[in-house]
């Protein structure tokens, strides 16, 4: 199989970067609001990292694997 070409992996990465923040910035509000930004953003972006990483990446590439590798 080839390499999918980088603007490809771009585009999926930002797609899926921006719903899981959106999601997860909107999920966490209630709970992160009374604490200082930087330090809810460093709370966050653990969980962001990993779900990027092991759930919706893998994922996200064997669905668009067609796509990606045209």
């Amino acid at each position: 199989m080839t390499t999918p070409r980088r603007w490809k992996l771009w585009l999926t990465t930002l797609v899926a970067l921006y719903v899981l923040l959106l999601a997860l910035t909107t999920l966490t509000r209630p709970l992160l609001a009374p604490l200082p930004k930087p330090l809810a953003l460093a709370l966050l972006l653990p969980v962001l990292t990993s779900l990027m990483t092991w759930i919706v990446m893998p994922r996200l590439t064997q669905v668009l694997a067609p796509w990606l590798h045209r």
